[in-house]
């Protein structure tokens, strides 16, 4: 390895000197009597003034009442809140859903039971009995949709919320009730023109089937807000 001379010189310079690596002196710090005294009035605390009989007995009956507020504040809220779910979910709210019950089935049986009849023994040729079976089937979908109504539109005046409603339970029950031919092709489903997916038979069934429960519900939903307007039924609050 080659080291320059001006580096063999400087380091031969700093060890030569006495003091290159010498620790250097730490003087201790004098601290004055002034200072001293300064220091002790700082930390000393200050005396803290003394109450009476009187003032600590009106800070007690203070903070009492404020606990008393506090408290009082806690157990209303609480009863409020006690009171909504009563509303809500109580005995009360039973009896209102007992009565959409009744509304929508028999709302929405009434005006299923001529439309059935006509389908099941005018059209397709089936028994009696189906056409009771239909019915009495359509009226139990009412009713349930008739609850599920109430807890949807609750105090909302918005039409599209209720026309929405109306419409997820019609196409629900459409789409169910369809029957594909037996000279359907499947994976993938084919049945055939005008879309392949879909022919004649099975539009027919759709349309059919649409009208259907389109009748079903909107009954029930008339009915239900027949009953709004009247009191006869309260609206779900919310």
């Amino acid at each position: 390895m080659v080291i320059s001379r001006s580096v063999i010189w400087g380091l031969l310079l700093l060890l030569g000197h006495s003091q290159a690596f010498a620790p250097s002196t730490i003087r201790p710090r004098k601290t004055t009597s002034t200072q001293l005294n300064w220091f002790r009035v700082k930390s000393t605390p200050e005396p803290a003034a003394e109450l009476s009989d009187d003032q600590v007995e009106a800070m007690y009956d203070d903070a009492y009442r404020a606990r008393e507020e506090l408290v009082a504040k806690a157990v209303a809220s609480a009863e409020t809140v006690n009171q909504e779910d009563d509303a809500k979910f109580g005995f009360g709210a039973r009896i209102e859903s007992f009565k959409c019950v009744v509304v929508g089935a028999f709302s929405g049986g009434i005006a299923l039971a001529p439309v059935s009849l006509i389908r099941d023994c005018a059209v397709a040729q089936k028994s009696l009995a189906q056409w009771e079976f239909d019915t009495d089937a359509g009226a139990l979908e009412a009713a349930l949709f008739a609850i599920v109504y109430r807890y949807c539109i609750r105090e909302d005046t918005n039409p599209q919320l209720k026309d929405g409603v109306v419409g997820a339970f019609v196409l629900t029950r459409t789409l169910t009730r369809i029957e594909l031919p037996s000279y359907c092709s499947a994976v993938p489903v084919d049945c055939g023109p005008p879309l392949g997916y879909l022919d004649w038979n099975v539009l027919g069934q759709l349309l059919v089937n649409g009208i259907e429960s389109g009748i079903l519900f909107a009954a029930a939903a008339s009915g239900m807000e027949y009953c709004f307007r009247k009191n006869y039924i309260s609206k779900f609050p919310g």
